[in-house]
């Protein structure tokens, strides 16, 4: 699904339930263990201001999985306080000392049209604005220029282009200024969202500024050096077609035939793969380099949304399910790169052959997404590459589960865990639900890694997607890794 057509599902649906009523802001992807997801926060128009509502949330295949219900506006409305800059709580004299400090800026000295009133202008610039009015502040290169840019900066942080530029920038700033802390602050968040975009120079820009700051055994658990190692791994090549998860199990006649509509390419850095729309003939795996998909908008903009490395299948799902299908979106090299292009029509009537190649590419895309989940997640950041991969390794099967199945019965230590992609896990005591295990929550995990035995059991709440993890590889995971690595692997549950 686009960013657009996710756009129209919550704007349909906010219309039918609201009318007018609310409007959504900025809707911005989230990775979770079952897929991409897209989240818009929703508020209501006053006189007064933007009244917060929450979030309406719409997975990959359309559905509404996050929504605003009418108790939700009538606690919102209840519960909002009118502010302003006159009766908000800034002192007044410090008030109006901060709107003298700004009163006399321009960035024309000649024009005698620049009436900003003290604050005003914070409400009514534009981005491109407020990015000359920061600009000039710089120019000066003084300490007090710099925090009057700071206090500015924070407006940029709207735009998902230039957020993690401008936390960067807020960053050195503060450093600048001697507030070491705050700028560690601000380079992890930066971090994350050049991690987001796999963007290795950005990643290399924070670490630079992180070694200043850091001595050599606080950077090496710093995320700024584990994301930076994390994404420079993903661009190993690969070494071996046949090695893949994919195609691994093929038997060497399976092998040889498929070898007979393969062939490689090369592309340069902004050379496009696919481009969205296109009729999809083909499919592709990444040997080297980085590409980058691409969300095409109705006025002709366009962004990127998520990077692919060496070892991924793309464009396979338009090629699998029919012939014709077009493409959803564009795929851009972002370096020099080469890829396997395999036809899709042959690659279709192989899989009606040899099923195992099909069930292959499903589970290999699924244990990605679940890669992809654990990268991103604020808890899993904590843990350098290697762990990940070792926890990873762990990973037995994914599958459904069927409502009122035991995962893990009673008086039992666990020799399994799970991780919730799709649906919930209730644990249940005494035929009571104590806890319930919502997606992206792990259900068993503490007790197979401390080898304790259950009081209660976990029991499937709803049909579920469940990842399941061999609970003795936990237990030998946790005993290997350090006090600090197991204190992570708890709170996960």
């Amino acid at each position: 699904m686009m960013q657009r057509e996710a756009q129209a599902l919550i704007q349909q649906y906010l219309r039918e339930h609201f009318g007018r009523l609310l409007q959504f802001r900025e809707i911005g992807k989230i990775r979770r263990a079952a897929g991409i997801f897209w989240r818009a926060e929703v508020v209501c128009l006053s006189r007064d201001g933007e009244i917060p509502m929450g979030r309406v949330t719409v997975d990959n295949d359309g559905h509404l999985v996050e929504r605003i219900t009418v108790d939700d506006l009538i606690v919102a409305l209840k519960n909002f306080v009118p502010m302003s800059l006159e009766d908000a709580a800034l002192p007044s004299q410090e008030a109006t000392d901060l709107a003298e400090e700004f009163a006399d800026f321009s960035l024309d000295d000649d024009d005698d049209d620049d009436d900003d009133e003290g604050l005003g202008f914070l409400m009514e610039d534009t981005v491109d604005e407020t990015r000359s009015r920061v600009d000039a502040f710089l120019e000066t290169g003084t300490d007090q220029a710099k925090r009057k840019a700071l206090q500015l900066l924070p407006r940029l942080l709207t735009s998902p282009e230039t957020r993690a530029a401008t936390l960067a920038e807020m960053a050195e700033l503060e450093a600048d200024l001697g507030a070491n802390q705050i700028a560690l602050g601000y380079l992890e968040a930066a971090c994350r969202e050049f991690a987001d975009r796999s963007n290795i120079e950005g990643l290399e820009r924070v670490a630079t500024l992180a070694l200043q700051l850091l001595d050599e055994e606080a950077y090496e658990a710093s995320p700024m050096n584990i994301l930076l190692t994390e994404i420079k791994s993903n661009l190993a090549p690969v070494e071996d077609f046949f090695e893949l998860d994919y195609f691994r199990n093929l038997d060497d006649a399976r092998r040889e035939q498929l070898s007979q509509f393969v062939q490689r390419l090369r592309l340069a850095p902004g050379d496009d793969l696919v481009r969205e729309g296109d009729v999809a003939e083909h499919a592709y795996v990444i040997e080297s380099g980085q590409f980058s998909i691409i969300l095409e908008a109705p006025d002709g903009s366009s962004r990127a949304v998520r990077c692919i490395f060496p070892g991924e299948l793309v464009g396979e799902a338009a090629v699998l399910e029919d012939s014709g299908g077009r493409r959803t979106a564009t795929i851009r090299a972002d370096r020099v790169s080469t890829v396997w292009e395999l036809n899709g029509e042959r690659l279709r009537a192989m899989i009606m052959e040899e099923p195992a190649l099909g069930m292959g590419i499903e589970k290999a895309r699924d244990l990605r997404q679940v890669h992809s989940f654990f990268s991103m997640h604020e808890t899993m950041g904590q843990l350098d590459v290697q762990v990940r991969d070792e926890l990873l390794s762990c990973i037995t099967s994914i599958a459904r589960y069927p409502a009122g199945e035991v995962l893990i019965p009673e008086e039992k230590i666990p020799d399994r865990a799970f991780l919730v992609a799709q649906g919930r896990v209730d644990y249940v005591l005494n035929d009571a639900v104590v806890r319930r295990y919502p997606p992206d929550s792990f259900a068993g995990l503490r007790d197979s890694i401390m080898a304790l035995k259950t009081e209660g059991k976990f029991v499937v709440a709803e049909e579920s997607t469940l990842v399941r993890f061999d609970g003795i590889k936990l237990r030998d995971l946790a005993a290997d890794a350090p006090p600090a690595v197991v204190a992570v692997l708890e709170r996960l549950e």
